[in-house]
């Protein structure tokens, strides 16, 4: 199942460069690199090895970074016309930013005055980071989008189906981020249960959004038109 996770991203990848999309739509093209990279670790390591459970964790660090440009680049086909709604929610989304920055400050101090914490500490860290700004660039999306659509904007295909995909990708992540810091010890059955249900429902996402990309034309943006909230 994990394996097919892999390439269902790898599919997905395969689908942003063959439409061309990598060229506008960098950080969402990054961020499908990076997905590949860590199953390709994973796989490579092991889903269950600790070798891979550090790269994860560790990993958040990066990810609580890439999220929020990941949520600024879905609406980079309308960049100039929705250049004002992006810079009034922009400032949530660096207030955010800025906010999970001083956290990480706090808890790090916290945590350098602890050193019993060790490792585990730094994996709280950063999935708290990672947590925090998912919330951050989701609120940003769903901001931008219901303006957009109060507006009246032509929105074009490619960023509804961006703004759906992320808002129930981010979603997910903020689950997945409540299971790990509650530290619920579930026993085996239900853990790899959840493991399911999580990768079963990223895959769907990510086959239902590789049918629904559309190049780019020269002229414009791929079908434009309010697709409906």
């Amino acid at each position: 199942m994990l394996i097919v996770g892999a390439i269902a991203d790898l599919i997905l990848l395969l689908r942003i460069v063959g439409l061309k999309l990598h060229r506008l739509y960098v950080f969402i093209t990054l961020d499908a690199v990076l997905g590949l990279l860590f199953d390709s670790t994973g796989w490579w390591l092991g889903w269950d090895s600790r070798e891979y459970a550090r790269v994860y964790f560790y990993s958040r660090f990066l990810y609580a970074a890439v999220v929020q440009a990941v949520a600024w680049d879905v609406f980079e086909e309308i960049s100039l016309r929705s250049a004002k709604v992006r810079r009034i929610a922009a400032l949530r989304l660096r207030a955010g930013l800025i906010s999970t920055a001083l956290l990480a400050v706090f808890l790090l101090f916290m945590l350098n005055a602890d050193s019993t914490e060790g490792q585990d500490g730094l994996y709280f860290i950063g999935t708290l980071l990672w947590a925090s700004s998912c919330v951050t660039s989701l609120l940003f999306i769903i901001k931008i989008y219901r303006t957009l659509q109060t507006d009246r904007f032509a929105i074009p295909h490619n960023t509804t189906v961006w703004t759906r995909f992320y808002q129930l990708s981010f979603g997910c992540f903020l689950v997945n981020c409540c299971l790990l810091l509650s530290g619920l010890n579930l026993n085996s059955t239900v853990s790899g249960a959840l493991d399911i249900v999580f990768i079963g429902f990223q895959l769907a996402l990510v086959s239902w959004c590789v049918v629904r990309l559309r190049a780019v034309s020269q002229n414009g943006p791929a079908t434009v038109g309010n697709e409906g909230s």
